[in-house]
């Protein structure tokens, strides 16, 4: 959904816009929860091969699954790791059944979504029943690909 594309004479890549989350699983075997979204949105700056995102995510989760916390839908894929992928976010969880919950968030290889991780552990956040509102907020290295 970019609303523009610059290019300046040297080549570098200028795009802004914005982007849907979406609720969404780390492994095909995982069993995504039943909700509904109340809102969600995201917005991002490309500058170069750096991508900022920016998202809010309302849902209210009837049945958790057994799915970690993953969001899909950004506007460019990651580096892979052998090229050097680059990342840095700002997370924040909160749910009915507990206080606020910060995770940090990791973005796997060649991926245009983003995990969820338990702050106190290097481990996944799973979904849980309740209202859910996630947000979130960072800059990655985008794939080679596009170019920039």
């Amino acid at each position: 959904m970019s609303d523009s594309i610059l290019s300046n004479r040297d080549g570098l890549i200028v795009d802004k816009g914005t982007w849907t989350p979406v609720v969404d699983k780390v492994l095909t075997t995982q069993t995504l929860p039943t909700y509904t979204t109340t809102l969600s949105g995201g917005i991002y700056y490309r500058i170069g091969k750096l991508c900022y995102i920016s998202c809010c995510l309302h849902i209210n989760v009837t049945s958790a699954g057994n799915a970690d916390i993953c969001i899909s839908g950004l506007p460019y894929l990651s580096e892979d790791s052998t090229t050097g992928r680059y990342q840095q976010f700002s997370t924040n969880c909160l749910n009915d059944s507990s206080a606020t919950r910060y995770g940090i968030a990791r973005l796997p290889d060649n991926s245009s979504k983003v995990v969820i991780i338990k702050h106190s552990a290097d481990e996944n956040q799973f979904y849980t029943t309740g209202n859910l509102i996630l947000s979130f907020s960072g800059a990655y290295i985008i794939n080679s690909s596009y170019g920039g």
